[in-house]
C-alpha cells in the first residue's frame, strides 16, 4: 500500500472522485500491467511450512535480503516484515506465504525481467537457508492450523473474526495461512473503461479460475479439488468474496462505491493502532466517524477496499484474483492472457460473449462447479475446457494487436503456450494433471510433488515459453 493518505472523507461523492482520479492518471499514460505472486516457502525433508520466527525461516530470508543492500527494510512494530526497491515489495500474507508485488510495466518482456531477477534472488536466498519455493495453490502437505500465524496485528484480528463469524468461514484460516494465488493489476483508462473490465473480468473468472487450478492436495493426500483455493474462499467471507452483482452495462463507479460501502470493515485504524471493525460498515464510519471522535480518512478507505476479497477488484487498478499460484512456466501465461482479453477492445467483445447471457446464479453455480472439476466441468452442458480454448484464441488475437515487443525473441502471444497446452492439448487443469501423477506415477512421493513445482527450476533451465 502507498503511503497513509490521512484526508479527511468528507462524502460518498469523494469516494467516487477517488475512482475518477485514478482513471484520469491511467489516460495520461500507456497501458500497463503488474503483478503480484505468492509462493508457499517449505523445508525438505517433511516439506512442512517454513515459519516467519523459526532459525533459517522467512524472517531470516528477509533479513539477507535486506543485509545484500539492494532491499530497503520496513518495519512494523519493531519487527521486519517487508522489503521494498523501487516499485517493487516483499510483504508476507499471514501463514508467510511470500508476495512478490512487482512494478508495472508497458511492456510483458519487462514484466518477465522483473519477476525472473526477483524470483532468482528469491532462490538464492532460500537456497542458503535450507527451503524451497513451491508454486501451488494450498499448501499440500501440512494442516493450516499447523502454519505459525504472522505476528502482525491485523492478522490476529482477521483469524478472531472469521472465527467468531463460525460456519460461513469455517476455512478462512486456511485462506490466512495456507493459500497463495497469483493477482494480475491493469489500469483503466476512464469510468467505462473500468467497469467494463470488471464486468468482463468477473465475467471470465470461471473460466480463469479453471486454466489457473493447481491445488489439488490437503495434508499429503490427493483432495477431490482441482482447486482447493477457490473452494477455500467460497468458505472465508460471503459479505467479501466471490462474484458480486455487477454486470449491468450501466454500472459506474458510484454503483461499486455503493457496494463498498455496505460492506462490513474487516478493521481500521483507530485510537493506538489496529482495531476491530465491530460490525460496522463503511456507511457508518461515513456517518459516525471513529470511535476515537475522528473522522473516516481516504486511508481508512484504501484499506476497507483491500479487504474486499471478489474475485476481481476495484482500486487505482483493476486487480483480477481468480487464480492459484502457479507452476513455474505459467505466471506469465496467466498475466498474458489478462493483458490480451482486457486490453483489446475486439479480445473484450469475444471473451464476454462466452459467458455474456449467464445470470448471476449461474455463473456462482459455475465458479463452485470449477473448484472441484477444474476444465473439465461443463458450461451449460458444454465441456469448460472448450470454452476456455476460445477465451485463449481471444487473447492471442488481443495480444496480436497491441503489437507488445517480442519476449526471448518470440512473439509476447507465445507466452500462452503453458495453458493452451492445458485447454486444448489435454482438456485438463494443471490440478488434475497433479493430482493424476501423484496418484500415479510419483506413487504419493512428497518429492517428486515438489520438484514439479518448486520455482529453482527457473534457475535450472525452464521459462515461461515452455522452451
Amino acid at each position: 500500500m502507498s503511503e497513509p493518505n490521512s484526508e479527511p472523507v468528507r462524502d460518498r461523492q469523494q469516494l467516487i472522485e477517488y475512482f475518477q482520479q485514478a482513471a484520469e492518471a491511467g489516460a495520461q499514460r500507456p497501458r500497463r500491467m503488474g503483478i503480484e505472486l505468492e509462493l508457499l516457502a517449505v523445508r525438505p525433508p517433511d516439506f512442512h511450512a517454513v515459519g516467519f520466527s523459526e532459525p533459517q525461516g522467512i524472517h531470516a530470508l528477509l533479513e539477507r535480503l535486506s543485509a545484500s543492500e539492494r532491499w530497503e527494510p520496513v518495519l512494523e512494530g519493531g519487527k521486519l516484515l517487508e522489503l521494498r526497491r523501487g516499485a517493487a515489495r516483499l510483504t508476507l500474507e499471514p501463514g508467510s506465504q511470500t508476495e512478490l508485488s512487482l512494478g508495472a510495466h508497458v511492456e510483458l518482456r519487462d514484466n518477465l525481467h522483473e519477476l525472473e531477477e526477483v524470483l532468482a534472488e528469491l532462490h538464492e536466498g532460500a537456497s542458503a537457508l535450507g527451503f524451497r519455493w513451491l508454486g501451488l495453490g494450498v499448501h499440500p502437505f501440512q494442516a493450516a492450523d499447523a502454519i505459525e500465524l504472522l505476528p502482525k496485528r491485523r492478522y490476529g484480528l482477521m483469524d478472531e473474526s472469521f472465527r467468531a463469524r463460525g460456519e460461513p468461514c469455517h476455512l478462512a484460516r486456511w485462506m490466512m495461512r495456507a493459500t497463495a494465488s497469483l493477482q494480475v493489476n491493469l489500469d483503466y483508462v476512464d469510468e467505462a473503461d473500468a467497469m467494463e473490465q470488471m464486468r468482463v473480468g468477473l465475467g471470465i473468472a470461471p473460466l480463469t479460475t479453471a486454466l489457473a487450478a493447481n491445488s489439488p492436495f490437503r495434508e499429503s493426500s490427493a483432495h477431490r479439488f482441482a482447486s482447493f483455493r477457490a473452494h477455500i474462499w467460497h468458505f472465508t467471507d460471503p459479505d467479501r468474496c466471490g462474484i458480486p452483482d455487477l454486470f449491468s452495462p450501466d454500472c459506474s463507479f458510484a454503483d461499486y462505491v455503493d457496494f463498498a460501502l455496505e460492506i462490513p470493515l474487516l478493521f481500521i485504524v483507530e485510537g493506538d493502532g489496529w482495531q476491530a471493525g465491530g460490525g460496522r460498515d463503511f456507511n457508518t464510519l461515513l456517518r459516525d466517524g471513529k470511535r476515537d471522535g475522528t473522522p473516516a480518512t481516504l486511508q481508512d478507505w484504501e484499506i476497507h477496499i483491500n479487504s474486499i476479497f471478489t474475485e476481481v477488484r476495484l482500486k487505482k487498478y483493476v486487480e483480477v484474483r481468480s487464480m492459484d499460484a502457479p507452476r513455474p512456466d505459467a505466471p506469465m501465461a496467466l498475466a498474458a492472457l489478462w493483458a490480451g482479453v482486457l486490453y483489446d477492445p475486439q479480445a473484450r467483445r469475444e471473451a464476454w460473449q462466452l459467458v455474456a447471457d449467464l445470470s448471476l446464479t449461474e455463473r456462482r453455480e459455475l465458479l463452485r462447479a470449477v473448484a472441484r472439476h477444474g476444465l473439465q466441468a461443463r458450461l451449460r452442458g458444454r465441456p469448460l475446457w472448450s470454452c476456455a480454448a476460445e477465451l485463449l484464441e481471444a487473447a492471442r488475437g488481443g495480444l496480436q494487436r497491441l503489437g507488445y515487443a517480442p519476449v526471448n525473441g518470440r512473439p509476447a502471444a507465445d507466452l500462452l503456450a503453458p495453458l493452451q497446452e492445458l485447454a486444448v492439448g489435454s482438456g485438463r487443469s494443471s490440478g488434475e494433471v497433479l493430482r493424476s501423477a501423484w496418484l500415479g506415477p510419483w506413487d504419493r512421493e512428497p518429492g517428486r510433488l515438489v520438484a514439479a513445482v518448486a520455482y529453482g527450476s527457473w534457475r535450472e533451465g525452464k521459462n515461461p515459453l515452455g522452451s
